[in-house]
């Protein structure tokens, strides 16, 4: 945009001064004006043109009263730089807004906040519903991710020169560059929803298997996609270089679609413990928030499910006298790859859901 801009600016300062000095020749100023209005338009897309044009006519008619035909052009000059200086006036309150926006969505290293690929990964194939799901989950992934919102904090880190060069101080772009509304467009501010009913610690080691991927294959498709969050996936130039990013986090309890509702829903932790451990917290699992929230050992159902899960299954669930439970797997699909690299498929960890028939718990009102 600025050298669009001083290209608009230099053509406005010879049609200023071919007016200035043929003025008197009717044919001459018939072309100037033609130019000027071809021009004028032009001047209204830059800033500094459009200031230019003002001061040109403060020139003009400062010049036409004092009679000085020499002087038109200093004059003209003058009101030229003065114009793209006041340009760049505005050009350099821009910048230090994006100064602001990479001091608030800074450059930051995910390898503390994601452990060492492949401590967890699956070894056997994956089942024929688990590969469905992960090519379903990666056609969400693509509908989903918020590629413009990583395209624009690459522009505020990576590209300063020309975001400088192409400012809408220069030109017409605002909207095609970073701002604070766009970059936070989409993000989650609500509170992490509170597991939806008390603990049960009856419910152990159901017994009898249930058709889980018919019946509540919906339930781990919707609590992945919750959970991941694309829209505050950001920019990651590598796992040492990441912006943007908003932990994985529920924004909302999932859904099954049928006559199930969750009850309780915990992450079981397979990349930061070994052997794995389940976080046990009052709110539904966040990312954020797993540094000060106990832990258990996987019980019964949920060491016998890990062991299914690892075999290339992708939900597994049982139900008994004291309810039903439930294990999910969270699998890499390609888009998670350039985070916690490894493999597509490999097993990053897993949803422990108790569930309940859709109604209202005992001794509630519907």
């Amino acid at each position: 945009m600025l050298y669009l801009s001083l290209i608009a600016s230099g053509l406005m300062l010879l049609v200023a001064n071919g007016l200035a000095v043929y003025a008197r020749h009717p044919i001459v100023a018939a072309v100037c004006g033609v130019a000027a209005v071809v021009v004028a338009p032009c001047s209204l897309m830059f800033p500094a043109a459009a200031i230019q044009v003002i001061l040109l006519i403060c020139a003009a008619v400062d010049w036409r009263s004092a009679r000085r035909p020499a002087s038109f052009l200093k004059l003209s000059c003058v009101a030229t730089l003065a114009a793209h200086g006041l340009a760049g006036i505005i050009v350099l309150d821009i910048e230090r807004g994006y100064v602001r926006l990479r001091d608030r969505y800074p450059f930051e290293s995910m390898e503390g906040r994601l452990p060492t690929p492949g401590v967890a990964r699956g070894v056997e194939p994956l089942s024929p519903a688990a590969e469905q799901r992960l090519n379903r989950l990666e056609d969400d992934a693509r509908e989903n991710w918020d590629g413009w919102r990583a395209h624009q904090l690459k522009t505020l880190h990576e590209r300063q020169v020309a975001l400088f060069v192409n400012s809408p101080g220069f030109g017409v772009a605002r909207m095609f560059y970073p701002s604070a509304d766009s970059l936070a467009r989409g993000l989650r501010d609500e509170p992490v929803p509170a597991q939806p009913s008390p603990r049960d610690a009856s419910i152990e080691s159901p017994g009898e298997s249930l058709p889980a991927e018919e019946i509540l294959g919906p339930l781990l498709d919707d609590s992945i996609l919750d959970f991941v969050n694309l829209r505050g996936v950001g920019y990651l130039r590598d796992r040492r270089h990441g912006t943007g990013f908003q932990s994985h986090r529920f924004s909302r309890v999932p859904a099954s679609g049928n006559r199930w509702r969750v009850r309780t829903l915990d992450l079981v932790s397979l990349l930061r413990h070994d052997p794995p451990a389940v976080y046990v917290a009052d709110h539904l699992p966040s990312m954020a928030r797993l540094g000060d929230t106990p832990t258990r050992p996987p019980d019964r159902f949920e060491a016998l499910g890990l062991a299914a899960l690892r075999r290339g299954e992708d939900v597994l669930a049982a139900e008994g006298d004291g309810g039903t439970r439930m294990l999910g797997a969270i699998r890499a699909n390609g888009r998670c790859l350039d985070c916690h690299g490894g493999n597509r498929g490999d097993l990053l960890g897993a949803f422990s859901y108790t569930l309940l028939a859709d109604g209202p718990e005992p001794g509630t009102p519907r």
